[in-house]
């Protein structure tokens, strides 16, 4: 079987260098890009995961990221010398998944893409991955498959990354019940809940709401409920 390609978009070529380096070590296939365009020109459906630095010479890596999202899943980490909330919060926003930040260690960075990689594997719309029997829950207008990234309103196709997936299925999973930010997190991204998780969380709800024309105070499926979490109706 032929090893899993993850991009890696960054202008400094040692960086780039020694990441691509270290993937390969670990048994991946490395696609090097140093900048933006180049990026959105090698892209294509067996790219599995992306690596992608915000300040690139040409396109920065915001606007890459959601010309990305127009027409894959697949899963984003930003690699960046920021590290603010909000420069995190404008990442999410703009459809990034994990977030890490220079200088870091590659531990840490191999880490990370395994562990996106493989919430991609149980939440992702891969390829290889073929059901027969596929359980679905219908709410309302919307219809969610539990084993794979699919979710449909009115019958039309609505595209999300697998962290959304992951978290309007936990939502639809329990509807009418009050789910926590932290069990959200925890499920959903597989980690200890911190604080500034909860912005994370957030700014993934919005998104989905966004995509599934979503209007709490009126007639929307996502409630928030403030200080405990959301319930989906």
């Amino acid at each position: 079987m032929a090893s899993e390609k993850i991009m890696i978009v960054e202008d400094n070529s040692d960086i780039r260098s020694a990441v691509s380096l270290l993937l390969e070590t670990e048994g991946f296939q490395a696609v090097a890009c140093p900048d933006g365009k180049s990026a959105l020109q090698e892209m294509n459906e067996d790219i599995r995961l992306v690596v992608l630095d915000i300040m690139l010479p040409d396109i920065d890596g915001i606007t890459v990221c959601r010309k990305i999202r127009e027409t894959s899943s697949v899963p984003i980490l930003f690699l960046t010398a920021k590290g603010t909330e909000i420069d995190k919060v404008t990442g999410f926003n703009a459809g990034g998944d994990d977030y890490l930040v220079k200088p870091f260690s590659y531990i840490e960075l191999t880490a990370r893409i395994r562990a996106l990689l493989r919430r991609y594997e149980i939440y992702g719309n891969k390829k290889a991955q073929e059901y027969a029997d596929r359980d679905w829950i219908t709410i309302s207008d919307l219809k969610i498959s539990t084993e794979k990234n699919e979710i449909y309103q009115n019958d039309a196709p609505i595209e999300m990354t697998d962290m959304e997936y992951g978290v309007l299925k936990m939502l639809m999973q329990h509807p009418k019940q009050v789910v926590s930010i932290a069990e959200i997190y925890e499920s959903v991204w597989g980690e200890t809940f911190h604080y500034s998780a909860s912005n994370t969380v957030m700014v993934h709800i919005r998104r989905i709401r966004k995509k599934i024309h979503d209007d709490e105070k009126e007639t929307g499926h996502i409630k928030t409920v403030w200080g405990k979490g959301y319930r989906f109706e």
